[in-house]
């Protein structure tokens, strides 16, 4: 009987950890994810010592992710590397238990690449790419493995994405482009297995997103067009097979803004300022949807900023103005929540 009621209470924690997180984060419903994260945290510390099986320590190890990524999604970066580093310290005894575990293996991985992005969100860019490098390192002895197993493939494929960040970051473009191509491939290869699972789609238009930047860079406009445009339509089509999940509205919102911008670089003002408004207005919709998600207020505010500029060049000062004051208030107010965020204070 005792068995049983542990079994009862690991699948409900495994719920809560899953499908509900996951539907709560669609929803940026970041106030209830931290409730469910919290219920399950007290749940693991009513567990007598001689009850905590490697089971419960994964879902451990688990919501204390969770915790983290809500941390970091209100902008608490150090609060957030607290939740990742207590994390990974079970993940690192679980992958010690059973070596040869992909499972493992890949949520150890997945929580050191969190607290790279944490690193990275405070201008860290040594510690991140550590973090980073230390995630794939987990990997390597299970890459061969990589092409029967889409869990691996898809953390893999992430990785690329951070470390090519960091290498763009570095002033090498030429190896960020090697990254973010063998991203485009795996992800091609996620698509193609499983097109109904929006986390790989979702990747695949990170991957052309990250190539049209770098020609961008590289002052190859129609290049950048084109893989703008590629994303563009993956991520509308996400949004619009499923309207409620605000995550995905997000990504539709970053590159609307992206192709805004490099729209207008071609001389395409009318369309440039058209898909920034709406980049403008979908960040407005997120922010009174979750007033606390600072990332949504930075989103609006940046969005703000790059719409004045191009009402400017077209004559509209009022509106320029307008949109200047707007996105300095917010910054100026988010500087003040947390000083730590270089980003913010950079903007």
């Amino acid at each position: 009987a005792a068995e049983r009621r542990q079994k009862q209470a690991e699948d409900l924690v495994a719920f809560m950890l899953g499908d509900l997180n996951d539907k709560l984060e669609q929803e940026s419903r970041l106030d209830l994810m931290q409730a469910v994260n919290d219920k399950a945290m007290a749940y693991f510390n009513s567990l007598p010592a001689t009850d905590v099986s490697d089971t419960a320590l994964a879902q451990r190890a688990k919501a204390l992710e969770k915790i983290g990524e809500v941390r970091l999604d209100e902008g608490h970066l150090p609060e957030a590397l607290t939740s990742f580093r207590a994390s990974t310290a079970i993940s690192f005894r679980l992958v010690q238990a059973a070596p040869s575990s992909v499972v493992r293996q890949v949520a150890y991985s997945r929580t050191m690449a969190y607290m790279g992005m944490t690193h990275w969100e405070q201008g860290g860019l040594d510690a991140a790419e550590h973090d980073f490098e230390s995630a794939r390192q987990v990997l390597k002895h299970s890459q061969v493995d990589a092409a029967s197993d889409p869990s691996l493939m898809y953390q893999i494929a992430i990785l690329d994405n951070d470390l090519g960040h960091v290498q763009e970051a570095r002033g090498q473009p030429d190896l960020a482009d090697a990254a973010y191509r063998d991203m485009l491939v795996l992800t091609r290869k996620l698509v193609s297995l499983r097109p109904d699972k929006t986390d790989y789609a979702s990747e695949l238009g990170s991957a052309h997103n990250n190539l049209g930047k770098l020609a961008l860079q590289r002052g190859e406009l129609a290049a950048a067009i084109a893989e703008y445009r590629a994303d563009d339509a993956i991520e509308t089509r996400l949004s619009e097979r499923d309207p409620k999940n605000h995550d995905q509205l997000e990504n539709k919102m970053r590159v609307r803004a992206i192709l805004g911008r490099t729209l207008a670089l071609v001389g395409d003002s009318r369309t440039a300022m058209q898909d920034l408004q709406e980049a403008v207005d979908i960040a407005d919709e997120q922010v009174r949807f979750d007033p606390k998600a600072t990332e949504s207020q930075e989103h609006l505010a940046l969005y703000c900023s790059q719409l004045a500029r191009l009402q400017r060049l077209a004559g509209n000062q009022a509106a320029a103005q307008a949109l200047s004051a707007r996105s300095l208030e917010i910054f100026a107010r988010l500087t003040a929540k947390d000083a730590s965020n270089s980003g913010w204070q950079s903007e």
